[in-house]
This record gives C-alpha cells, sequence and structure tokens, in this order.
C-alpha cells in the first residue's frame, strides 16, 4: 500500500492535508506581508489548487483521511494501552484496495533525467481477478528506463509548466516534471509543442479517475482526427466526447469527489471546537466548485485576469482561493488565510498530518527531514513557541512535545495535536516505534 508522500529539493505539498513546506530556512512572509521564495511556494501552491479543484485530487485527499480513521479505529479496538507504530497487520477493507488502486493511478514519481522515449505501450494491470483489467501508460526509452505515467507527472508537469509561463523559469528534461511534455511529443504534437494546451491537457486529465490514461486517450484521440486546434480551452470541450454519460461526467464525479472528502473528514472537524475547520474546508470547496462549475478551465484566469505586479500575485491568489498554513525547514509556520478563521484552524490541519504520519509511517516529518533522533517529535513544536494571541505572543509547548506529544491530551489546555488525538478516540493510549 503506497500513500502519497513526496519530499522535493525545494518545496513539498501534502495532499488531503492542505499545507505547504519550503525547504527554506528564511521566514516565509517578509516585514511588508510578501510572500519571499515565490517561484517555489507558486509550484506548491497549483498543487493545492489541483487537491481542491480537481477529482482525483480529492479522491487521494478523502482516501488519507479515510486511512486515518481506520488506523484511529483499529486502534481503539485491539483494546491494548501500548501499541507499536506503524500500525501494521490490520484488515483496511476497502481503505487498502482503495490505497492500492490509487498508487497505481498515481504511476512513477522517481527524480530521473530521461530524454529519448522510444514507444509507449498501454499495459493492463490485473487487480482484482474478477474485475476488469486496470490500464497504465509505460513509457519506455531509448536506455532501457522504463517509467510508469500517471497522475504524479501530470501534476508536475502542470505545476512545472505554469511556474515556467508565469517566471520564466526555463522548462527541465527532469522527470516527472518533462513527463507530460514528452509523451505529448511523442503522440501528438500539436499539443506537445504547446505550453497551454499541455496545461489544459493536464487540468483536464485530473478530472477523471486515471489520469494518465485519460491523458494518453486524448492524444492519441486528437492525433487520429487530425483536429486543428486553435485554443487551450478546444482541450476542455473534449470531456464532452469522452464523458457524454450524466454519471460520470467530470462535473459529477468533482462534486461526488468533495462530498466524499466532506464525509471522511466531518468525524474530526465537527467536534465543537473543530467546527470551523469544516466550515473552512465547505467554503473552499463550494467557492471552487463555482469557479469550475462555471469556467471548467478556470485555471487560465489565474494568469489571464492576475496582472504579473510581482511580489503580488500569489498574495492575491491566496486572497481568492485560501490556503491554511505554510512551514518553512525549521518548522516555523505562516498564517496565510488571515479571515474569520483562527489560528488553531489553520494548525488543525496540520496536526491531522502529524497523526497520520505517526500511524502510518512511524514518525513525524520534523524527524525524517531533520534527522532527529527521537522519531515522534512534534513538526508543529517552533511554530506552538509562538502563537499570537489578544494579549501578545504565548509559548505552549512542554517536554511532551518532544518526545510524546500524544501525552498532550492529558493537559487541561489543549493543543491542536492532543485536540485530534482526542477526538480520535484514542484516549490513553501509548506509542512505541517498531524497533
Amino acid at each position: 500500500m503506497n500513500v502519497l508522500k513526496k519530499s522535493t529539493t525545494l518545496g513539498l505539498y501534502r495532499p488531503g492535508f492542505f499545507s505547504i513546506q519550503i525547504n527554506k530556512d528564511s521566514p516565509f512572509i517578509n516585514e511588508s506581508g510578501f510572500i519571499v521564495e515565490e517561484e517555489i511556494f507558486f509550484h506548491e501552491y497549483i498543487h493545492y489548487l489541483q487537491d481542491i479543484s480537481t477529482t482525483f485530487g480529492l479522491i487521494n485527499a478523502s482516501n488519507n483521511l479515510a486511512l486515518l480513521m481506520s488506523l484511529s479505529q483499529s486502534m481503539r479496538e485491539s483494546g491494548k494501552s501500548n501499541l507499536t507504530v506503524p500500525i501494521q497487520n490490520i484488515d483496511l477493507g476497502t481503505h487498502s484496495i482503495n490505497s492500492d488502486l490509487i498508487s497505481i493511478y498515481m504511476g512513477d514519481d522517481d527524480f530521473k533525467e530521461l530524454n529519448d522515449l522510444e514507444t509507449v505501450i498501454e499495459e493492463p494491470i490485473k487487480f482484482i481477478e474478477s474485475a476488469p483489467d486496470l490500464k497504465a501508460v509505460k513509457l519506455v526509452f531509448k536506455s532501457g528506463d522504463i517509467y510508469y505515467f500517471g497522475a504524479t507527472c501530470i501534476m508536475e508537469s502542470m505545476a512545472a509548466l505554469l511556474e515556467e509561463l508565469v517566471f520564466g523559469i526555463p522548462d527541465t528534461s527532469q522527470m516527472p516534471y518533462s513527463a507530460a511534455s514528452i509523451l505529448a511529443k511523442h503522440l501528438c504534437p500539436q499539443i506537445g509543442n504547446n505550453k497551454k494546451y499541455l496545461i489544459a491537457l493536464c487540468d483536464l486529465s485530473l478530472m477523471d479517475y486515471n489520469p494518465g490514461i485519460f491523458f494518453y486517450n486524448i492524444c492519441l484521440h486528437f492525433n487520429k482526427m487530425n483536429i486543428n486546434l486553435t485554443s487551450y480551452k478546444d482541450i476542455y470541450l473534449t470531456s464532452h466526447y469522452f464523458k457524454n454519460d450524466k454519471s460520470t461526467n467530470f462535473s459529477s464525479m468533482y462534486r461526488n469527489a468533495i462530498l466524499e472528502v466532506l464525509k471522511f473528514g466531518k468525524p474530526l472537524f465537527c467536534e465543537p471546537i473543530h467546527k470551523s475547520n469544516y466550515y473552512w474546508l465547505r467554503e473552499k470547496f463550494a467557492k471552487v466548485y463555482i469557479y469550475r462549475k462555471n469556467n471548467s478551465n478556470y485555471i487560465f484566469d489565474i494568469l489571464d485576469n492576475l496582472n504579473h505586479d510581482f511580489p503580488t500575485l500569489t498574495n492575491k491568489l491566496m486572497l481568492k482561493y485560501g490556503m491554511p498554513m505554510v512551514f518553512n525547514s525549521l518548522g516555523k509556520g505562516w498564517r496565510t488565510d488571515k479571515s474569520k478563521y483562527d489560528s488553531n484552524t489553520l494548525l488543525l490541519f496540520k496536526s491531522t498530518q502529524e497523526l497520520f504520519d505517526i500511524l502510518y509511517y512511524g514518525y513525524t516529518y520534523a524527524h525524517e527531514e531533520n534527522d532527529l533522533l527521537n522519531k515522534f517529535f512534534c513538526s508543529m513544536y517552533t511554530t506552538c513557541r509562538d502563537i499570537p494571541t489578544e494579549s501578545g505572543v504565548i509559548d505552549i509547548t512542554n517536554e511532551h512535545c518532544k518526545y510524546k506529544p500524544w501525552e498532550r491530551s492529558k493537559d487541561d489546555n489543549l493543543c491542536t495535536f492532543a485536540q485530534i488525538w482526542k477526538v480520535s478516540g484514542l484516549g490513553n493510549i501509548n506509542l512505541e516505534n517498531a524497533e
């Protein structure tokens, strides 16, 4: 079972947990309120938009939340007060199947310098004996390398292409960032040689359950029919050709994916102290759903309607589409959605990610990135030492944050991680690492 958790050199976006990591020690927002390292943030912010505005992004988010609920349930039902993480050897039922399925749809994510594509194979994959074979797009290079083209390639290619158009950053030959361009040039040069057409196809493909195969079929369709494209809007019009059944059209698929995220998020975020989180989710989904429904190619409005008067472009994007929190490599978090939601609203999503990492991987992000000896060192420690309040900045940490953050659930004043731990029904359970 594989869950998307990609570390990159400069930044990281965690699907389903609505947080961005910028791998720099410097402050994320300067004294004037503008974003520093804007190019890095913009790339990761596109992943955030993919997360909330595409069917596949939402499916991945709901699967992560469903997995967290299943892991918590197995801990509660174990009847044990001491458990070893990562949680293993449990029956996750359909959640396990869905994770394996998503892993296939994600494709490869290795960073490789690959250029000479020799052939493309639509490869059948036997997933469930009683069900039809799944299909995957297999790229075979002259070097002998094989790379499976899927959602990861599409998401990274789209972000890199938008980054290039906005900031003038030269394109790269590194996979997965170059994958969409390489494949499209091979199958349909008309699309492959036009960056806006490529962005449109990437965006549209993420509205499908199997983005890689959809991308592949669209390229074959345009090449076979010898269709002359006049605008990126022509790409979006093909969705009616491929998805004309009411039960499977992109609008219905996207709406159902939103409802799934809200369903799995509701038990975590609908306690009285957490309701603002649930409202935040609903507000963002409702807003982007309307954008997408009224204009399927809304992603281009970002480029057409926002002038590039740096460093305010990404500030404008955040005002329109929102964003919970951004963290630098030191663990310092910045609140970027300064609306009616308080700091706890923003930290709670990060706390949910932290709980997921501990239960599923057996360590926190802070341990992974900083090679800390203690695998349970809370990734929010630095941020929680500097919490703004009406009466000034306060430090809400204690020694448990460094070694056993779940012990905070016994405090009178609960931090956001302790709130999630308690709401998940984990009570007095203690954890040990499986080493």
